[in-house]
This record gives C-alpha cells, sequence and structure tokens, in this order.
C-alpha cells in the first residue's frame, strides 16, 4: 500500500492565454477548477499508472468551505480513499495558475489550511496500515507539520516503509526541517530551483549529488525540457526529456514523483 500525505490545494487554471493582461485589460483564455496540490496530484497518478485504488491512501489538509467540498468529493469521485485533516477556521488552499504559451507558469496561491497540518493524522495511518511507500509531498508549506517531518519518516521507516519527498520553496521559513529530514529519506525529488536553493549549487548535476551528501539515499532533480539530473548510489546520472508536444505543465513534476513510486 502507498500512504500519500500533504498539501491539498484547488488550482484555478487560466490557460490558453496569449499573454498575462495589463491592468483593466481583459484577456480571454480556458478557465476552470481541478484537484491540485502534491497529495491530489500524486494518487490520482498512481491510479493512473496501474497502482489498484484500494491500495492508496490520501491524508490531507483541507478547509470546511465549499472548495473543502470540492476537494474532498473530487478525490472520492475517483475511487481514493482519503483522509481529510479539516482545519478549524483556515479555508482550503487555492492556487490561481496562469498558463501562456512557450512560458512556465505563473502561481498566484493562498496556502490556507495547508499551513495547520500536524503530524498526529500521518502517524495515526502509518501505524494502523504499515504502507510499504510513504510519500509526503509539499514539504515547505506544511506548517507545524514539517517540523516534525523527520520524526514521520523515522516512524515510516521503521514500520518497513520507503520513504519519498517532495518540496515546494517554504512559507516563510528556512530549509532547516528538510535538512534535519533527509537522512531518513529514502527518495527525494525537487525541482532546479529548489535543489540550489536547499544546496547552493546551481549546476543540477551537483546538486543532486550534495543532496545525497546530506542523507537522501537517492535525489532526483527535474529540469523541465532540460530532463533531469539524480544522484543515486553508486551513480550519477543526467537525462533527456522525452520530446512531447507540451499543453500543460501543472502537475509534471507530481507525475514524476508518482513514476518513481509506481516504477
Amino acid at each position: 500500500m502507498v500512504l500519500v500525505s500533504g498539501i491539498a490545494v484547488v488550482d484555478l487554471i487560466a490557460s490558453g492565454l496569449e499573454r498575462v493582461a495589463r491592468p483593466g485589460e481583459l484577456v480571454f483564455g480556458s478557465v476552470g477548477a481541478t484537484l491540485g496540490g502534491h497529495a491530489c496530484n500524486v494518487s490520482v497518478d498512481l491510479v493512473r499508472l496501474g497502482v489498484p485504488r484500494s491500495r492508496v491512501r490520501v491524508v490531507c489538509p483541507a478547509g470546511r468551505d465549499l472548495f473543502g467540498g470540492f476537494l474532498v468529493r473530487g478525490l472520492r469521485a475517483r475511487g481514493l480513499r482519503v483522509e481529510p485533516v479539516y482545519a478549524r477556521t483556515a479555508p482550503t488552499s487555492l492556487d490561481l495558475i496562469l498558463v501562456t504559451g512557450g512560458e512556465d507558469r505563473r502561481y498566484h496561491a493562498d496556502p490556507g489550511a495547508n499551513l495547520a497540518m500536524e503530524a498526529a493524522p500521518v502517524v495515526a495511518l502509518l501505524d494502523r496500515h504499515r504502507p510499504r511507500v510513504y510519500y509526503a509531498g509539499g514539504a515547505g508549506l506544511l506548517g507545524r507539520f514539517d517540523a516534525d517531518l523527520a520524526a514521520v519518516l523515522r516512524r515510516a521507516r521503521r514500520l518497513g516503509a520507503t520513504t519519498v519527498v517532495d518540496v515546494v520553496s517554504p512559507y516563510r521559513k528556512s530549509w532547516a526541517f528538510l535538512r534535519r529530514a533527509l537522512p531518513a529519506t529514502d527518495v527525494f525529488h525537487c525541482n532546479g530551483d529548489e535543489a540550489a536553493s536547499i544546496t547552493g549549487r546551481r549546476d543540477p548535476s551537483r546538486a543532486a549529488t550534495e543532496l545525497r551528501r546530506l542523507g537522501a539515499g537517492s535525489a532526483f532533480v527535474t529540469l523541465g525540457r532540460d530532463g533531469l539530473a539524480a544522484a543515486v548510489p553508486g551513480a550519477s546520472l543526467r537525462l533527456p526529456a522525452f520530446a512531447v508536444r507540451a499543453v500543460d505543465p501543472t502537475g509534471a513534476g507530481d507525475a514524476f514523483s508518482a513514476g518513481l513510486i509506481a516504477g
């Protein structure tokens, strides 16, 4: 079984934009709401990659509001078993994403309920289900949970799980929580900017090697159209991206993480 925890977001995506509107200007495109955030994306992608729904559990934060209901119903409609951790006062996290042709995404986010996440519900599910894989996604934006991440990972390992960690740039704090957690991390994934920020190494291959030196069992640094750099036991790798027609890169890193787990 795979236990997935992490940030949960309702993504409001405006795609197909010719450009970002100037002040007072109206620019047309496609606008929709979808599930987002590491916990939602990775769990859905695991099922798409062939992991049985019954073998995936999701624990994620939500607000007691319209968007929280949208998030939980959306996961359950996909046949996933979700354990929402409802924030007492914080709203469900929202992310307004602007996608223009040939440019990377622009994010405008309210972290909302993610900042109220705590470790206790995750630890309870680890103890109950003893998963083969435990995935912690969106570390850096999970409030008090981040401070306990290292302890949660050690608990998961003691119960026999392989630990997988993915991050976002920390919200109003340093990377110190992650440095404590890396020695309990079997597989670590981040993007190039995050890797540089964590390690001080702008070169992705050197950053991946440094992440292993800091304790990660294997480190994968994804670089969008430039492929990835990885450091695994006994090898350092640099691989190109597949040649595809990119439609919308939203969630690409989460799809990569799901592939690592499912593979």
